[in-house]
């Protein structure tokens, strides 16, 4: 994704179907192009928050957006909070509650606790 937002048309190429093929296929499972490229790029948002070795910074262009602010906006909209307080809740020990299942939307322990310390559970 580090060359932008793969498009329909080149990821159903890419699988050797039409574009409407595709659609209809994910359709028949519920899911849409936008939906499924969204919860890929959460998804590796978190992995890639995960790791020391990379800023938040790094993982806005690793995910193809422009601009780091276009990454907090989404992120923000994913998760509820900004990158930055996900990426010290998570380096500190902390965890990703799905509490939230509904848009598949996680809470960051820090929203619900004033420190970021692992779960006693």
């Amino acid at each position: 994704m580090t060359s932008g937002e793969p498009s329909e048309e080149a990821l159903a190429r890419a699988m050797g179907m039409s574009p409407r093929t595709l659609q209809r296929r994910l359709g028949d499972l519920g899911l849409t192009y936008k939906g499924v490229l969204e919860k890929t790029r959460y998804d590796l948002a978190l992995r890639y928050l995960d790791d020391p070795t990379k800023s938040v910074t790094d993982v806005t262009f690793l995910l193809g957006f422009s601009e780091q602010s276009a990454f907090t906006r989404a992120f923000k909209r994913w998760n509820g909070s900004a990158p930055t307080a996900s990426l010290t809740c998570r380096r500190r020990g902390g965890h990703i509650e799905r509490w939230l299942m509904l848009r598949w939307r996680p809470v960051c322990c820090s929203i619900w606790r004033s420190s970021c310390a692992p779960d006693s559970r």
